[in-house]
């Protein structure tokens, strides 16, 4: 039986599908996390479609980074419920001081945002 060559994932894919799952499964639409990135909503649209991929290493990938390990420290605290998810993202948090899902549309609430969720897991 011949041996199967091992393919190495290419980072800029995963993190291009984890980015998206993350913002569908966060409630974010294409001009929200387009926000949330820092890029055109155009760019979230090739993105989608394969034509082009996020950069692990870019600003944007960053970003994106940020917001995939949102998705995950909520979706742990939550114990994968959706619609708990969907009522923490949509209501307005006094430690955050902002409705999240508007919160990491801008970097310092997105840091914010993870920082929060972070401690919360570490508390739980």
């Amino acid at each position: 039986m011949a041996a199967v060559p091992k393919v190495k994932p290419n980072p800029e894919v995963v993190l291009s599908k984890a980015t998206l799952n993350a913002a569908m499964q966060l409630g974010l639409n294409n001009a929200e996390l387009a926000k949330v990135l820092g890029i055109s909503e155009p760019s979230i649209s090739r993105i989608a479609s394969g034509s082009r991929h996020i950069d692990p290493h870019s600003r944007e990938g960053q970003t994106a980074l940020i917001l995939v390990r949102i998705f995950r420290a909520l979706d742990l605290l939550v114990g994968g419920d959706s619609s708990a998810r969907n009522a923490w993202m949509t209501s307005h948090n006094k430690v955050i001081a902002s409705v999240p899902k508007a919160a990491i549309q801008t970097v310092p609430g997105l840091v914010h945002t993870i920082d929060y969720l972070d401690g919360m897991k570490g508390a739980a």
